[in-house]
Order: structure tokens, then C-alpha cells, then sequence
């Protein structure tokens, strides 16, 4: 298309439009402001400025057709005469409206320059098949607003079978299962059935319309559990729409591994296993102390009774005995308080009625009175910021205090000092424990066979602490335990 302007000189070229096709009829608007052409390829408008653009159906509300003619009545409406029918265009709302045969016309095809405007404002339309007259005033557009009726309902893409009719139905109940649904719907409105448009939504899932055209179905796929409403508004063919939308009211169940009731019933289950494995971790704990307290009681009295009874037996046969049985005699006495001592500290450790660190100290300070006092040493004791009445396990209380009574009987032993100093205090969450001796260290000429250090290491070890045994002045041991369980 080209645009020449008309001058003193003649005509002057303006611009060139491509892409309108063979431009067939225009119509210029009152006041110069503006011109509408009718070409092959659409409608055609051109501003005062000459820009220019082609209307298209998806911004403008115009079909895709070729044009033959275009006339303006006095409402500012525009009549198109096309290969698709006869259409009334508003610019303003940017609606049209087609007319067919069914409204009337001989056809849809009309032909190029058979379009005409009288003096009375009736319009004059030629084409295929006739010639048709019409005022677009006496015209008139369907009053009535179309009701939307539901026609089918398909689950699972499966027709659902319901106690009511559909075309009655308010309302619909249906298992978690069945959670893909589609609806047919017609609007109840004949002047052009084929022209009712359709829009609809779900109310509670996607609140936004969704514009099907002419096509009445919807289909929803995989909807999650809860309540809704499914909402159609239509429009007749003169593109009134119904006011009142057409609902159906739509529940679908939760399972019964997603409600309340089921997480309130998991909930107690998993509680109830917790406290039934504390229960049973409990009855094992007070079953074993049971069994520990059982075992040292009967320790004390029958093997405790027996050793005790051998020893003094020894000593009696010792003060009668010839001669050269008295150091055998002597030798069986001493074994037996040795076996007595060492089994009072098996009954010590395993009493469940001793675990608590009080009761370490109290065996820490009897054996130190009963190991030191003959030998003429004294000891002093600090005890600094810890808990006594906190519980050791019985595996580190063991452990310590037979730590513990190897250095003290080390002190007693080898130490030319005449005071033992012991010291317990806390240090993090663990503890430190420090036993140390005043005397003077003599460097042996031979080397000892004795393991006591050795299982003082191995005891550390194995309640993951940290042992020092320091040799330079006097003999001094220092434990780190990291924790006390």
C-alpha cells in the first residue's frame, strides 16, 4: 500500500505499508482523525500521523478475514463486509460481532464493491448467492443471558455414575482416588448455539478465569485434597454474558494417611515405643543393679566369710606349727588377706549401691589409711568443684580407683618421702587426678619386672584418659578423664 499527499506541485509520496495484501475499501473518521481500510489481509488503521496498524483478533477482538468493505454508522460502530460473513466491529469496546446465515444472510461470502451506505443509513451488502438491505439501528442483539447446564462429568477420566442426575447436581463428594476431574457444559441459549463462548474456573485451586471459547470442557488433573467450587459464566451470541455463575461444590476426602487423626495416632505410636523402650531400658538398668547388688552381697558374705576363715585358720596353725612349716603357713595368711583385699574391691565395684563419686572418695581415703598408716606416711586430700553425688560408670569408677591404688601402693612401697599428697578436681566436664609423693626418686641398678605402670596406662586407655607418671621428683601420677559419663 502506498500514501502519496496531494500538493500545489501534485501528488507527493508519503509512505509505504507493506504486508496489508490488495487494499479494497476505506472509510475515513469524521474530523480527519483517522482512516479505516479493508484489505486482504484485515483491517487496516491509520493514524492522522500516518502510523499505521493491522487489528488482530487476539488484542483487538477482530476475526483473521479478508475484507471487502467498511462503513461507519452513527454510533461509531464499523459494518465489514468479508469472506467469513458480515461483521459489526466497535472499536471503542474492541468487540465484534459476526452475522451468518443462520442470522439471515444469503451467505458468507461478499464481493468487492458491492458495499454501500444510502442516505437513510441502510446499508447495502452484495456477494455470492444475493443482496442484502439492512439499518444497522434496527438490528438488535439477543437480550438474554444464557444459562450454563453441566451435561456430563467424567473421574479419572471415567463417567461418573451419581445418585442424581448431572444436569441436577449441586454438589459432589468423592474419595482421594478419584482426583482427576473434567466437566461438559452447554449454554442454554439457541438464537446461535455454535457462537455461545464459555469461561470458567476452580475456585480454591486457580482463581483466574480461564477463557475456553466455544468449547464447553474443562478437565483438572491430580487436584490435591480439600473443597472447591467450580464456576461457568457464558455468553450468547451477541457476547452478553450471564451474571450468576453455574457451580457445583466439589470435595475431595483426605486420605486417611493425611488427616489429623493419623498424624495424632503416629504421634502416640512413636511416643508409646519411646516409652515403652525407656521403660524396658529402665527395668534392665534396675534388673542389673538388682543382679549387681545380688552378686556383691553374696561375694562379701560367702567368698568374704570363707577367705577370712582361711586366714585366720593359717594364722592359728602358724603359732602351733613346727618350724619349717611356719613360712608356709605365713605365706597362705598373707595370700589370703591379699585375696580378701582384692576381692573387697571386686564387691566395691560391683555394688550398685556404691557408683556415686562420694562413694569413690570414701574407698580412695579407706585404702589409703590401710596402706599408708602401717608404713608411717601421711596423706592430705583436696577435693575441688566437683559433684558427689553425681553416678560414675561402673566401668570408670573401677578403673579409677584401681589406678588409684596401684600409684598409692607404689608410694608406699618405693617412696623414701614420709607424705602423699592427693588431689581430685574438676576440669571441663571431665576430671583431673593427681597423686603425688614427697620423697626423692633413687634410679634402680637392675631393671624391675613389675607391670603396675604398664596396667596403669592400659586402665587410662580404656576410659579414653590421658596418663603422666613423672619420676624426676619423687614419684608422681596425673590422670586427665575427659568425661565422667
Amino acid at each position: 500500500m502506498l500514501i502519496f499527499k496531494e500538493t500545489a506541485d501534485g501528488l507527493h509520496f508519503e509512505k509505504s505499508i507493506g504486508g496489508t495484501g490488495a487494499c479494497k475499501d476505506f472509510f475515513e473518521t469524521a474530523g480527519g482523525q483517522g482512516i479505516w481500510v479493508a484489505c486482504t489481509a484485515g483491517l487496516l488503521r491509520i493514524d492522522p500521523d500516518l502510523e499505521s496498524r493491522m487489528l488482530h483478533e487476539t488484542a483487538d477482538g477482530l476475526p483473521n478475514a479478508t475484507y471487502y468493505g467498511v462503513i461507519a454508522d452513527r454510533r461509531g460502530r464499523l459494518w465489514l463486509s468479508s469472506n467469513q460473513g458480515l461483521l459489526c466491529y466497535d472499536p471503542a469496546q474492541r468487540s465484534s460481532r459476526r452475522y451468518l446465515p443462520v442470522d439471515g444472510l444469503f451467505g458468507n461470502e461478499f464481493n468487492t464493491g458491492a458495499f454501500y451506505q444510502a442516505a437513510d443509513g441502510k446499508i447495502w451488502a452484495g456477494g455470492l448467492g444475493g443482496l442484502v438491505v439492512f439499518h444497522p439501528d434496527s438490528i438488535q442483539n439477543v437480550p438474554f443471558e444464557p444459562q450454563v447446564q453441566f451435561i456430563k462429568i467424567f473421574a479419572n477420566d471415567i463417567p461418573l455414575e451419581t445418585e442424581k442426575q448431572v444436569e441436577v447436581l449441586e454438589s459432589l463428594d468423592l474419595p482421594y482416588s478419584q482426583n482427576t476431574l473434567s466437566f461438559e457444559f452447554v449454554a442454554l441459549e439457541f438464537s446461535n448455539p455454535t457462537a455461545n463462548e464459555f469461561k470458567y474456573r476452580l475456585a480454591g485451586y486457580d482463581d483466574n478465569w480461564v477463557h475456553s471459547g466455544t468449547h464447553g470442557f474443562a478437565r483438572y488433573a491430580n487436584l490435591p485434597p480439600g473443597q472447591y467450587t467450580f464456576e461457568v459464566l457464558a455468553a450468547n451470541s451477541d457476547g452478553l454474558w450471564s451474571i450468576v455463575p453455574k457451580t457445583l461444590k466439589i470435595n475431595i476426602q483426605t486420605p486417611f494417611y493425611k488427616s489429623w487423626w493419623f498424624y495424632l495416632l503416629c504421634t502416640l505410636v512413636v511416643a508409646g515405643l519411646i516409652y515403652a523402650w525407656f521403660q524396658y531400658r529402665l527395668r534392665q538398668a534396675l534388673k542389673i543393679e538388682r543382679m549387681r547388688v545380688q552378686i556383691s552381697s553374696d561375694l562379701h558374705d560367702d567368698v568374704g566369710t570363707l577367705l577370712s576363715g582361711l586366714a585366720m585358720q593359717s594364722e592359728v596353725l602358724e603359732m602351733t606349727a613346727p618350724e619349717k612349716d611356719k613360712n608356709k603357713l605365713r605365706r597362705i595368711s598373707e595370700i589370703s588377706r591379699d585375696a580378701m583385699s582384692r576381692m573387697r574391691d571386686t564387691v566395691w565395684a560391683i555394688d550398685a549401691r556404691k557408683d556415686k563419686l562420694e562413694n569413690l572418695l570414701d574407698q580412695m581415703r579407706e585404702h589409703a589409711e590401710e596402706t599408708l598408716t602401717p608404713r608411717g606416711m601421711r596423706y592430705q586430700w583436696q577435693v575441688d568443684n566437683l559433684n558427689l553425688k553425681k553416678n560414675l560408670p561402673t566401668n570408670i569408677r573401677q578403673n579409677l580407683y584401681l589406678i588409684y591404688k596401684e600409684a598409692v601402693t607404689n608410694a608406699a612401697k618405693h617412696s623414701n618421702g614420709d607424705t602423699l599428697y592427693v588431689s581430685l578436681k574438676k576440669s571441663g566436664a571431665g576430671l583431673e587426678m593427681r597423686i603425688c609423693d614427697n620423697g626423692t626418686a633413687t634410679k634402680k641398678s637392675y631393671k624391675t619386672t613389675g607391670s603396675g605402670t604398664s596396667n596403669m596406662q592400659m586402665r587410662a586407655e580404656k576410659i579414653g584418659g590421658i596418663l603422666d607418671i613423672n619420676r624426676e621428683n619423687g614419684f608422681c601420677v596425673v590422670l586427665w578423664l575427659p568425661t565422667l559419663g
